[in-house]
Parts: C-alpha cells; sequence; structure tokens
C-alpha cells in the first residue's frame, strides 16, 4: 500500500527535476548562434547603456557579484583582457547584479578595479540571459548573435582564449574595415 506513493512521488520528483533541467539547458535565447537579448542597463553615472549601442563590436558581457568568490577570482584576468584588445572592436562590459553602486563602487577601490560596469539590481538583464551562476560571460559578435557562452570562473589570459578572441576580432575588423588584420601585424 505504501508502495504506490512511494512510486507516484519518484516519479512526479524525477519529472519536475528533468522539466527545470530542461529548462536550463533547453533551446534558449542565450544559447550560442542565437541573437543575444537587447537590455538597456545604467553605467556609474546614470547614463543608459544597451548591448545596440556597441553593435560592430565583439562584446564581452559578465555578469557578476561583489559577493561571488569565482567571479572577484576572475577580475585580474579581464582586467588583462580588456587592456589587452584596447583600441579595437573589442567592448568588455562587467554587468553586476549587486542592488546598490555603493557596494561596487567600494568593491572597485578596494581592489584597483577599472572595467566598465553596469548595474542590474532588479536582474532583468541577467534573467534575459537565463544566468543561474555567477560569473556567467557571453561572446556576442558585431551582428548580435551569441557566439561563446561561459559559465564560472575562467582563466581569460589563456593563450587558447586570447587566440579565440583574436579569430573573433580578424572577422569583425574585416566586416568593419574590408582588411585582413592578420596580415598588417
Amino acid at each position: 500500500m505504501r508502495l504506490k506513493p512511494l512510486i507516484f512521488f519518484t516519479v512526479v520528483g524525477f519529472l519536475a527535476g528533468l522539466m527545470i533541467y530542461r529548462e536550463y539547458q533547453g533551446p534558449g535565447p542565450t544559447l550560442e548562434g542565437t541573437p543575444a537579448p537587447a537590455f538597456e542597463l545604467r553605467d556609474e553615472s546614470g547614463v543608459p547603456v544597451s548591448l545596440e549601442d556597441f553593435r560592430g563590436k565583439l562584446v564581452f558581457l559578465n555578469f557578476w557579484a561583489t559577493w561571488c568568490a569565482p567571479c572577484v577570482q576572475e577580475i585580474p584576468d579581464m582586467m588583462a583582457l580588456n587592456g589587452r584588445f584596447q583600441g579595437r572592436l573589442f567592448q568588455m562590459l562587467a554587468v553586476s547584479v549587486n542592488t546598490e553602486w555603493s557596494d561596487v563602487e567600494e568593491f572597485y577601490q578596494e581592489h584597483s578595479v577599472d572595467l566598465p560596469t553596469l548595474l542590474d539590481p532588479g536582474r532583468q538583464a541577467s534573467s534575459e540571459y537565463r544566468v543561474f551562476a555567477f560569473p556567467e560571460t557571453f561572446l556576442i559578435n558585431g551582428e548580435g548573435m551569441v557566439v561563446r557562452k561561459f559559465v564560472g570562473a575562467m582563466k581569460w589570459t589563456d593563450p587558447q582564449f586570447i587566440a579565440e578572441v583574436e579569430n573573433l576580432l580578424q572577422i569583425e575588423e574585416q566586416r568593419t574595415f574590408g582588411i585582413n588584420t592578420q596580415a598588417s601585424r
């Protein structure tokens, strides 16, 4: 008699878990090869910034929080990566899900961080990107398509990743300037 309820709840639990798993893993707006969800967030000066502002550039979009240890771990590499591609068709955006700018500003001062940052206190943008762990990073090409998605802290200065970004930038520069930038380097 007790076996039937146990089997019933086991099956229901399994199906519910499967549905949740598919929600995060199934087709959605943030998977590679699909259009990146549009957003408009504010920078530290209160100026609205949208993804569309960076059309034609390779966008490195990183969702993070000051209370996230893996996020803190990858910030030095993000700063190095941003510096390496300065002056090219590359735009780094660090999107904090903290609720207050004061927390981000204090963190940046304490850790000597200088990255272009937007605030997503209501997590509207991170929800559109289906972010479920921090940090999560998206590479978005100049046409607004998600090229890659990374979950967790990464070693952004790894030579393989640098080569991948370089290849993506060459595509953007070829599209924008009509030249082979690799040949001119």
